[in-house]
């Protein structure tokens, strides 16, 4: 199971690939951010909303467009720092699946200048994605994507679970790529 088999899923893919122009440019130095962004949405609460309320998903919950934009998020951190393939996943829109994992691929592997070292710390921005996907199963909060699955509530959990623990992985085994 995979966000990208939802029109919602469709939805948060296409929101992460506004940040994923062509070339260079301003969007495409913002791409980092915004995967940070959408996890701190709930690991790092002290927000506020459009209307400047506080947001606090443990009261709150997690309404269904903040799910899915993590679960698609840390699905694609997954494609590019895993190889985990999601094409099938995506039909109608794997041209749009395929850009967003190759600039996410190029943007996260880019080094500093005139050094081997990564701009990004890829192992806290995969520890940020694990803790913000505990957050869509319910297990913390009320999760409307969680509930979504109730019928299939074992299969999704399994498969967040596994997307988890791949990101998890990521985070010791991978800490020198």
């Amino acid at each position: 199971m995979t966000p990208f088999r939802d029109a919602e899923g469709k939805r948060a893919l296409e929101d992460l690939w506004e940040f994923c122009p062509e070339g260079k440019g301003a969007a495409l130095n913002q791409l980092v951010w915004y995967l940070n962004m959408e996890f701190d949405i709930v690991t790092e609460p002290d927000q506020h909303d459009e209307d400047g309320i506080p947001y606090d998903p443990a009261e709150d919950g997690v309404d269904i467009e903040i799910g899915y934009d993590i679960w698609v998020c840390a699905s694609m951190l997954d494609a590019v720092l895993n190889g985990t393939d999601y094409t099938a996943d995506c039909t109608g829109f794997t041209e749009m699946y395929a850009h967003v994992r190759d600039t996410m691929q190029k943007k996260l592997h880019e080094t500093k200048f005139l050094s081997r070292k990564r701009k990004h710390d890829l192992p806290a921005l995969c520890a940020k994605a694990a803790d913000a996907l505990r957050y869509i199963t319910g297990e913390i909060c009320a999760s409307e994507v969680a509930e979504q699955f109730t019928d299939r509530k074992t299969e999704f959990l399994s498969s967040v679970d596994a997307l988890r623990t791949r990101l998890s992985a990521y985070q010791t085994d991978n800490t020198a790529n």
